[in-house]
């Protein structure tokens, strides 16, 4: 009698675990008899995904005061479950509001713009600048975004890219630059 207590005790902690989980909470006790039957919910929750892949560092190279304009990007692989697309966060570990890097001399800055860009192959042109900290959402109107793999556009579909002006590589001194960026895609 001690085990069978033990037991249905058991399936209705189990049935209010998997009732919890969900509204499919439909869990029946079994009768005494030759045979018993019971029955268990059971429901999971699946939430949309988002992966960003394909990260490269951004080396712009040895850069001068005669510099003009340089751009950089890298084509990276943006995989959503989101049928209303996603959000993209850019963060700068120096920045506040803005991109900066800091040379090895913390009083150096060089401020920079990033852009995102919904297609690989990236063009300043046509991509979104994107404003450090601040949420920017794509909507696609295509399914581009959804293999996870980008395996159908040569393993990217995207673009995160730098410019640097030259008014403000002529501004800053003579220093080797750096920055970290955290790149945050969450599904809309």
């Amino acid at each position: 009698m001690e085990i069978r207590k033990n037991l249905l005790a058991g399936v209705a902690a189990m049935g209010m675990a998997f009732g919890a989980a969900g509204a499919a909470n439909a869990a029946s006790q079994g009768s005494e008899g030759t045979t018993s039957t019971g029955s268990v919910g059971v429901s999971a929750t699946v939430s949309e995904t988002v992966r960003i892949s394909g990260l490269d560092d951004l080396d712009v190279g040895t850069v001068s005061a005669l510099d003009n304009v340089v751009r950089l990007f890298d084509d990276v692989c943006v995989y959503t479950t989101s049928p209303t697309g996603f959000d993209i966060t850019v963060e700068s570990n120096y920045g506040n509001g803005t991109f900066e890097m800091y040379g090895s001399n913390t009083a150096h800055r060089l401020e920079y713009e990033v852009y995102f860009e919904g297609v690989a192959g990236g063009d300043v042109f046509s991509a979104t600048t994107l404003t450090e900290g601040a949420v920017t959402s794509f909507s696609p109107g295509s399914s581009q975004f959804s293999d996870a793999s980008c395996s159908g556009t040569g393993g990217v579909n995207a673009s995160i890219g730098l410019q640097l002006d030259g008014t403000r590589i002529q501004a800053s001194p003579a220093d080797s630059y750096s920055d970290t960026l955290t790149v945050l895609v969450e599904p809309r």
